[in-house]
């Protein structure tokens, strides 16, 4: 849908990114065409101030570059194509440079192209490495004194103005975890209209530059207005924001505050012939849900009309979730569709032509390698979140496409805590039992001593996060296996998540990777599972410490999840690690955790193994006197 909205300097226009394209709307008839047609994502466009230009951001998939388009020509030119990250590029005042954001010399600093000669130069650098400091959003303030722009680093979050006469840095508000914080200067360079979270989600505020200690609540909206924008003549500030269907609107709230509008786009006029491909997908005869990426002639990513839609970090391709039949509206001409479903599944790719004002009719069957189930094996992603801080607000049903796409058996959201807000509490005890099964653990983020999970216990605990110099509760003493008796008392199971970030945590040099609560944990027999497997995981040096437990006689089981943040766009598939455990009887969130707390599982990204040694499977004890024994993979 319609994101990152960009009045034009003549209040005439208004330029966005939707379908990863851009598009030019005429803001008297709504009126919408496409301007750019190229294989890449397109995003985050700025006009220049004499509303000649527009910059904006090309996502290939595999590299961000900053890139202009000539509005009347078409003509583009790339200004950026490094090999690094490189965001929220914007126009000077005199048009003689673009600023942007890049990761070129390692951490996020603010850059400069000329347009002339297409020569870059750093503009800031960080006085403190360690820090890793994350700098975004640039806005100037005055041509080579004042820069505004987001800046992250010490585990906080600031809006911050740096002068380049003085070289020093002024913080004008503060907060943790920020992800969708982003922000708009008024015509007059007076006022800041900035997006910022709160507990429920994320709000547009004004504050004033001159008196940057208090700020007014312009709206709240549907608690998540994203992408801020002033008019021209800084009357209104446009936005975007997502609705039920995982699909931003453009909306505008004046100034003054009030009323909320929604601005319709009477038409898209993609320039180019369009028809609609209808795709089926099936297995064994029956339609199949699944995830599902398709390309244009050009190599563009096509989407439906409904549905959230993602982007695989690791690879770049965008995908979404079919029920087992999809249409979407496409350019005519051939198409590249790929889909797959779970790990059971080769991937299938098949090609079609769509015409002119037709629908083209492709069904896709899918053929398993295994069905895991059938042989007592259910599969489970034990650790991701439905929300944390995205641009769209997922229900727990919502990911019910996500979960049949993928194949799993039952699932394991995690609420969490951004800091110093805690997310979602009123979901604690929403369950889906239809299949496949959902049922809402926590994490706890007790970071001096390490994350932990609670699965399958009946009650929250309390606080959610603590620590020595943590804000509210830095001077909480308590450990970690306080929560993790906590979940045994009450039906449940306990374990940290994502413990060790390298492959090699048992040398003297390393061993501070190692949570702070873990040994003693573990030692004590306090811990139910460990998260061998996981985004900020290396499974290598997570299994050497696993292995350390296992070899003092401690049964320890592992787990997996993958910690996906299911409400962005650039994030994994649920369920892309996943554990497997062997249950006795009838598939329940009681059975599935027993049979996981036993070991009889195991954890995979990919690979299905069934594997005995003697006659005996995961979870097994073998007793023999043999030096040599049998086993079969």
């Amino acid at each position: 849908g319609p994101m990152d909205p960009a009045p034009s300097p003549d209040g005439e226009q208004l330029v966005f990114a939707a379908k990863g394209w851009l598009w030019l709307m005429d803001l008297e008839s709504g009126n919408a065409r496409r301007i750019t047609d190229s294989g890449g994502m397109d995003s985050r466009p700025e006009w220049s101030p004499s509303g000649d230009d527009i910059v904006f951001i090309r996502d290939t998939g595999s590299q961000l570059s900053i890139v202009s388009i000539d509005v009347d020509s078409g003509e583009e030119q790339v200004l950026v194509d490094v090999e690094a990250i490189n965001l929220d590029p914007i126009f000077s005042p005199d048009e003689k440079y673009v600023y942007y954001s890049s990761a070129e010399s390692g951490p996020l600093e603010l850059w400069r192209v000329a347009l002339d000669s297409l020569h870059r130069e750093q503009v800031t650098t960080s006085e403190f490495l360690r820090a890793r400091p994350l700098k975004r959003r640039p806005i100037i303030l005055a041509e080579d004194v004042g820069l505004l722009y987001l800046n992250k680093y010490d585990g906080r979050d600031f809006i911050e103005v740096y002068n380049t006469l003085t070289d020093t840095a002024t913080q004008l508000i503060e907060d943790r975890l920020t992800a969708q914080a982003d922000m708009s200067l008024s015509p007059d360079r007076k006022l800041l209209a900035y997006t910022w979270p709160f507990d429920g989600g994320h709000e547009l505020r004004l504050m004033s530059l001159t008196a940057p200690d208090t700020s007014v609540l312009l709206t709240r909206s549907l608690s998540m207005p994203l992408a801020p924008a002033f008019s021209h003549d800084g009357a209104w500030i446009y936005f975007s924001e997502a609705n039920d269907e995982h699909r931003m609107e453009l909306k505008r709230v004046s100034v003054d505050s009030g009323p909320v509008e929604t601005i319709a786009i009477s038409e898209m006029d993609w320039g180019a012939r369009v028809g609609t491909l209808s795709v089926r997908t099936i297995i064994d005869g029956q339609a199949a849900p699944v995830r599902m990426n398709v390309l244009d002639a050009n190599g563009h990513p096509l989407i439906p009309d409904v549905g959230a839609v993602r982007s695989e970090g690791q690879h770049g391709r965008v995908f979404f979730y079919s029920d087992g039949t999809v249409e979407l509206t496409v350019p005519a001409g051939e198409v590249t569709i790929s889909t797959v479903q779970g790990f059971e599944t080769p991937e299938v790719v098949q090609q079609a032509e769509v015409r002119r004002d037709r629908t083209t009719e492709v069904t896709l069957e899918l053929e398993p390698v295994w069905d895991a189930s059938a042989n007592g094996w259910y599969s489970s992603d034990n650790h991701f979140h439905v929300n944390y801080g995205g641009p769209f607000r997922m229900q727990p049903d919502d990911i019910l496409p996500d979960l049949k796409g993928e194949g799993l058996d039952i699932a394991y959201p995690l609420l969490a805590n951004l800091h110093n807000r805690f997310l979602q509490e009123e979901l604690w005890g929403w369950s889906y039992e239809k299949g496949p099964l959902i049922e809402f653990g926590q994490e706890i983020r007790s970071h001096f001593l390490g994350h932990i999970e609670q699965l399958g216990s009946d009650e929250l605990f309390w606080p959610w996060v603590w620590g020595p110099g943590y804000q509210v509760y830095g001077e909480d003493d308590r450990t970690n296996a306080v929560a993790l008796r906590h979940a045994r008392e009450h039906g449940g199971i306990g374990g940290y998540v994502h413990p060790v970030a390298i492959d090699d945590p048992l040398t003297p040099e390393t061993a501070g990777s190692v949570p702070i609560g873990f040994v003693a944990d573990a030692v004590l027999g306090e811990i139910d599972i460990i998260e061998l497997a996981c985004l900020w995981t290396d499974e290598i040096g997570t299994g050497a410490l696993w292995h350390q437990v296992l070899n003092i006689g401690v049964p320890l089981a592992a787990s997996s999840g993958s910690d996906v943040m299911n409400d962005y766009y650039r994030t994994m598939a649920v369920g892309a690690t996943r554990v497997y455990a062997r249950v006795e009887g009838a598939l329940t969130s009681e059975s599935f955790l027993q049979a996981l707390k036993e070991g009889k599982s195991f954890n995979s990204n990919g690979p299905m193994l069934e594997f005995e040694v003697v006659g005996k499977r995961p979870g097994e004890a073998i007793e023999t006197s043999e030096e040599i024994v049998s086993w079969t993979a």
